[in-house]
């Protein structure tokens, strides 16, 4: 599962419109659990289904410039891989070093995290929010 940050055309009559679907610069997508961590750290509500414009864009255009400049805006959200088998978690530790227990396999895998993949998904982000901004567009996700 995925949830789309996308740039819309601010609409007076109704909340926005889409762009064009050819404008591939006018979305971000995330895997669910990376953009709920980001809507975290962006200091936003951590739902499904969201939208921005005008002056709400501001705030979260400084903080995410924070997280892409700042390793103490990241910390917080940076987060291990974890492999869950029918005996408890095990994590992957950052060398890569498999910790397993060899009689019960992985079945779910929760990929992590990190400072460096914070970054790259802040600046992403910070590009769409300014793009908006500067041309008093809206964003929205789900």
């Amino acid at each position: 599962m995925t949830i789309s940050f996308l740039l819309v055309e601010r609409d007076p009559n109704s909340r926005s419109r889409l762009l064009d679907d050819d404008d591939s610069e006018g979305e971000v997508t995330l895997c669910n659990a990376n953009a709920v961590a980001l809507l975290g750290l962006m200091g936003l509500p951590q739902d499904s289904f969201g939208e921005l414009s005008g002056r709400e864009l501001d705030p979260v255009i400084g903080r995410l410039l924070r997280l892409a400049n700042s390793v103490d805006a990241r910390r917080a959200g940076v987060r291990s891989t974890e492999i869950v088998d029918g005996k408890g978690v095990h994590r992957l530790v950052s060398n890569g070093e498999r910790i397993l227990d060899a009689e019960a396999p992985p079945r779910v895998v929760s990929f992590g995290l990190s400072d460096q993949g914070i970054a790259d998904r802040a600046i992403r982000l910070l590009e769409l929010f300014r793009r908006a901004k500067s041309s008093d567009k809206a964003i929205v996700w789900g």
